[in-house]
């Protein structure tokens, strides 16, 4: 059972994740828009949700069964895209960002399905996994997402988290079939 709070639970897991495995002294970690960045430590990886999708192959579960006499819709199946850019301080060597992106790379890649006492708030305790994967992007896709941004192109990488499930509040009452009537004859 996943509520509406899926979203924001995997972008604390990740968050969470990062902060804890990465071995980049002085790091902070945060989940908030680009544009909005101020650098007040040395060493920052922003973690940026930038796209939220249907997960065509998990989109048609069939109905739940709740009680004797109700069903629900099945779970709302998202993929989540995140933008992943490191930033420093000093401005005359990027050296840094990447230092600090590729130790970013390496936990994501360590940790590619996340889930047990990984993950957080109310996925916590559930059976949920959510699968991490590093997106191809061209130099195109990722310069659009930039300008929309309407701030200057940084070195980023894309990541996608899936399957992400919203469950249906959404309940119908159905009787169950009880007796059945064979009739014989002609039509």
């Amino acid at each position: 059972m996943a509520s509406n709070s899926a979203i924001r639970d995997v972008t604390s897991t990740l968050l969470s994740l990062l902060g804890s495995e990465m071995s980049t002294p002085n790091l902070e970690v945060t989940a908030t828009s680009p544009k909005s960045i101020s650098l007040d430590t040395d060493h920052l990886i922003n973690i940026f949700l930038y796209q939220v999708t249907e997960n065509p192959f998990a989109k048609n579960q069939p109905p739940l069964v709740r009680g004797a006499t109700g069903t629900t819709r099945g779970p709302l199946s998202l993929n989540l895209y995140y933008l992943i850019t490191p930033y420093v301080t000093d401005t005359v060597s990027t050296l840094d960002e990447h230092l600090i992106l590729g130790d970013a790379l390496r936990v994501l890649y360590d940790h590619a399905v996340v889930g047990g006492t990984m993950l957080q708030g109310d996925l916590a305790g559930t059976g949920t996994q959510i699968t991490l994967g590093l997106c191809r992007m061209n130099l195109e896709e990722q310069t659009r997402i930039w300008n929309a941004l309407q701030i200057p192109y940084r070195l980023s990488v894309s990541y996608e988290a899936k399957v992400v499930f919203i469950d249906s509040e959404t309940d119908w009452d159905v009787r169950r079939v009880t007796t059945m009537e064979t009739r014989y004859g002609t039509y």
